[in-house]
């Protein structure tokens, strides 16, 4: 299908809604803007698409779901206002139009969220899904790509196009699925899927809890944990068997010991060993202070896409293949879910600004030291040819201490200087990674000024108890020589190790400086 107003026209004939925009397509449906030609009131219609309009059992999975969200009117849950088929027989439901992005997008422009956001965003994601459990439906599909941060702040849960029926009572008054449901088949999206819906078993709240647990650990670790899987087998296999590690051991900010027991623990193998409620896990999150205190502006605030969309709900959509069998859910009635308070906080530290100053200072150190390097292996080759060419010819009866003495200190020199100018390029690596945003920057940074740290302090002492006493002695033996360090034949060794000391005191102040700046961006 293409987005020619008069495809999307023709697609939505029979229907009182007129076509306006084509917002995505999907694997299962298209996704318009339309307006009803009655109200004319915005809406999204999500179309079954023109090849599987004679799937039954899409058409009343589509249905399911609209006689569902219709009921349930809850805050965040998107509202769907209508059902029915085009005159060609394409199933459609009217959902309302939401402005914003979908959490997908969001986490693409700015990961990591800052722990305080992201567990206030996964709270209301576990209220809308709360309320769908109790309604007798387990999504079975949760993902960034179907949960919506609309522009107010408000985030909705989407597409319940693959929900299960789990308590066919609280359904009461609805029209029942005519499509039964066998055991054995595998829905919903393999990177956030439970092991039992992987495996074709009984799907709970308890399922939804473990893929709500994957994307609040998404959001603050700034990356999927099985994220470096890559095929279907392997993602298959994690998800299993490998059991990630805490988030606080991987993201780039604090996380409070309460978030990596909640998420621990929604995300266990075991659907027992996890949260029996979306509410449960949310009271677990709740529980304690959130120590993300310098989070970054909340959501609400962030800058809106130029074009907001539904972009995700047909993205994110898939073909079903066989459905889980009907179990009965005793759902807890009446539960109210907790609210996370964000608190105000101060503007974030750039991260660019770091990467700058880590980039031009590993960039100026390397190539000195490099030159230093170079410099010094002529010295290090021939060091009797070296002293005359700058000197003349040495006194014989001293020609061999002159050649050790002077190879000795070229040797110190060429060592100090190699490894200060790997430290430099590590330095370019970091204010890369600083300045690109990626989300371990900040840690990098601060693992790369401990390693600094010491090799500057090794650096000044291989300079003070053995670079410079060599010069010393090699210019004792050569009156006249010019040092590694102008004017140390003519004011002694005190100007060589008020350089030393000088230049050192200015690198250590400069990796204090980048580690300051690190840790702020760290918490």
């Amino acid at each position: 299908m293409t987005s020619e107003p008069d495809d999307g026209a023709a697609a939505l004939a029979g229907t009182p809604y007129r076509f306006v925009a084509l917002l995505g397509e999907g694997g299962m449906g298209t996704v318009l803007e339309a307006e009803h030609v009655g109200l004319a009131q915005r809406v999204v219609v999500k179309l079954l698409r023109a090849d599987l309009a004679l799937r039954g059992d899409l058409a009343d999975r589509m249905r399911v779901e609209a006689q569902a969200l219709a009921r349930l009117s809850h805050p965040n849950l998107v509202r769907v206002s209508d059902f029915g088929t085009t005159a060609t027989g394409r199933a459609y439901l009217a959902m309302e139009r939401l402005q914003g992005r979908s959490l997908a997008a969001e986490l693409a422009r700015r990961r990591p969220v800052p722990v305080a956001q992201a567990v206030s965003l996964v709270t209301q994601a576990l209220a809308g899904l709360e309320a769908a459990h109790q309604a007798g439906l387990v999504h079975r599909d949760v993902k960034p790509e179907n949960l919506f941060l609309c522009d107010d702040g408000t985030l909705k849960v989407l597409d319940f196009g693959v929900a299960k029926v789990v308590d066919e009572a609280a359904l009461s008054g609805l029209v029942r699925p005519r499509f039964s449901t066998h055991e054995g088949g595998m829905v919903g999206t393999p990177q956030f899927a439970a092991p039992e819906q992987l495996e074709g078993g009984r799907v709970t709240p308890a399922t939804d809890v473990y893929a709500t647990g994957l994307v609040l650990y998404e959001l603050i670790a700034g990356s999927h944990p099985f994220a470096r899987h890559k095929t279907a087998d392997a993602i298959y296999h994690a998800q299993l068997v490998e059991m990630p590690p805490a988030p606080s051991a991987v993201a780039p900010q604090l996380v409070p010991p309460e978030v990596d027991r909640a998420i621990l623990r929604a995300i266990a193998k075991r659907p027992e060993d996890r949260f029996e409620s979306a509410s449960e896990f949310a009271r677990a999150l709740a529980q304690g202070p959130i120590a993300d205190s310098r989070a970054l502006p909340t959501l609400a605030s962030a800058r809106p896409s130029a074009t907001p969309t539904l972009e995700s709900v047909a993205a994110s959509e898939s073909i079903p293949t066989l459905a889980q069998p009907t179990e009965r859910l005793d759902a807890q009635k009446g539960t109210e879910l907790p609210t996370v308070a964000m608190a105000a906080t101060p503007a974030p530290v750039p991260s660019e600004g770091l990467g700058v100053l880590c980039l031009l200072a590993g960039v100026v150190t390397a190539l000195w030291k490099l030159a230093s390097a170079f410099a010094a292996l002529p010295e290090l080759w021939d060091p009797l040819g070296f002293i005359a060419n700058i000197r003349g010819s040495v006194a014989p009866s001293t020609v061999e201490d002159v050649a050790l003495l002077s190879r000795a200190a070229a040797a110190a020199t060429l060592l100090d200087s190699l490894t200060l100018m790997l430290v430099g390029a590590v330095f370019v690596v970091v204010g890369v990674v600083l300045m690109r945003k990626g989300p371990r920057g900040p840690r990098l940074a601060l693992r790369a000024t401990t390693i600094a740290l010491v090799v500057v302090g090794l650096s000044v002492l291989l300079n003070l108890a053995v670079v410079l006493p060599l010069r010393g002695a090699l210019v004792d033996q050569v009156p006249g020589l010019p040092g590694a360090l102008p004017g140390l034949e003519a004011l002694g060794l005190a100007v060589g190790v008020a350089l030393v000391v000088g230049l050192s005191a200015l690198e250590i102040g400069f990796l204090l400086v980048v580690r300051t700046w690190a840790k702020r961006l760290c918490n």
